[in-house]
């Protein structure tokens, strides 16, 4: 039987990979037991204890640069190898290229471990769109290849990063696996339309529900999306409400601008009821390297507005989604527009996101990632 100690610098934060490690998490302990997440953080998530995840709380931890809502921590190291020794892993598995992943490093190289990891975050690009230098964007580039070259096998999320990885970090191509995408369809479901009343949230009884969740930060392009918001609302003609969860730099700048309902961090089944409620989920990020909350809307019932360009190619289609080859403001307003008065076609693509996502589980996603770690004849 194969051990995993995966090894995360986020699975408390309100993002698409911490859930996507939870609800691995959560398959793993229902399961097999062979997948377990060490973590260092104070957070505290409050519906999910599990005995697959051990958590060390830090030693130092402040808000990372560009990330307020998001903590660099210095893990207690001592606590988190005993731990480590506790579960006596045949395989590491790194998440995030921060300073838990570095130990983990340390720790699969001084018991001679095999060392996996999946590619989530697209980091050298998100450093040039908060900095947008050359340089910086180089010395993200040239830690990601420092960090990840002695890696046995790298997951990506999509296929799209696979020539990223290649061209751009230095990456051998033979140590890439594309990992079967998928989320908790039971979680995300169009059923919790019905556990909760507007009322709860603060939100009106009528209108069109227009859905954001994620960083509000500008490598997802929420500045653009607030003002896709402000050209929605030029228009006295239309009923839109704009709900937004998440949080990042981008919140001072929701203040003023109408028919704006900004839920902050939800989690649970309140953030399975906001994305069922809606009638459309909005993404104008082009760095995704999977747009796992994408997914999460599609299988909630709500088609999705997204750009063809970043992860979620693999699995966008026009059956259940508009999708934008650019960031044309009017474009985006005119597409929204066109399901707000045509209620035919609303419903014809909410009622095949959720067809869609049926055939992408999360249960069959972790079947994969525990197959692909077996598959390599350097790791089994």
């Amino acid at each position: 039987m194969v051990k995993i100690a995966l090894f995360s610098d986020t699975l408390f934060d309100a993002n698409g990979v911490s859930r996507f490690l939870q609800d691995m998490a959560k398959q793993s302990a229902y399961k097999d037991n062979n997948l377990h997440i060490f973590t260092s953080t104070k957070k505290r998530f409050s519906y999910l204890e599990l005995e697959n995840i051990h958590n060390v709380e830090p030693v130092l931890r402040f808000p990372m640069p560009f990330y307020s809502d998001l903590d660099f921590v210095l893990p207690n190291f001592f606590k988190l190898r005993r731990k480590f020794l506790t579960l006596k892993p045949s395989i590491i598995h790194i998440s995030t290229p921060g300073s838990v992943g570095i130990y983990a490093k340390k720790l699969a190289k001084k018991y001679g471990l095999a060392l996996v990891g999946t590619y989530h975050t697209d980091f050298p690009e998100y450093v040039y769109r908060n900095l947008p230098f050359k340089f910086t964007q180089s010395l993200a580039k040239a830690y990601m290849k420092w960090f990840y070259k002695e890696f046995d096998l790298i997951l990506l999320r999509s296929s799209v990063y696979e020539d990223i990885l290649v061209k751009e970090i230095g990456i051998d191509r033979a140590k890439l696996r594309v990992l079967k995408y998928g989320t908790d369809i039971e979680k995300f479901h169009p059923k919790f339309k019905d556990r909760f009343s507007k009322g709860d949230f603060g939100l009106p009884k009528s209108g069109f529900n227009l859905l954001y969740v994620g960083r509000l930060t500008k490598e997802k392009n929420f500045h653009l999306i607030l003002e896709l918001f402000k050209e929605l609302n030029r228009l006295n003609d239309i009923k839109i409400n704009f709900i937004v969860v998440g949080s990042g730099e981008c919140t001072k700048l929701l203040k003023g601008v109408r028919n704006l309902y900004y839920l902050g961090k939800r989690e649970g089944d309140e953030l399975s009821y906001i994305y069922a409620m809606s009638d459309a989920f909005l993404s104008m990020s082009i760095t995704e390297t999977l747009g796992q909350t994408i997914l999460e809307a599609l299988a909630s019932g709500t088609p999705a507005i997204v750009s063809s360009v970043g992860g979620q190619k693999d699995f966008i289609d026009e059956k259940y989604c508009i999708i934008h080859k650019n960031l044309n403001i009017s474009q985006w307003r005119d597409s929204i527009l066109e399901l707000y008065r045509d209620s035919k076609r609303l419903k014809e693509l909410s009622q095949n996101a959720r067809k869609k996502a049926q055939m992408l589980s999360i249960k069959e996603s972790y079947e994969h990632f525990i197959e692909l770690h077996l598959m390599d004849q350097d790791i089994d």
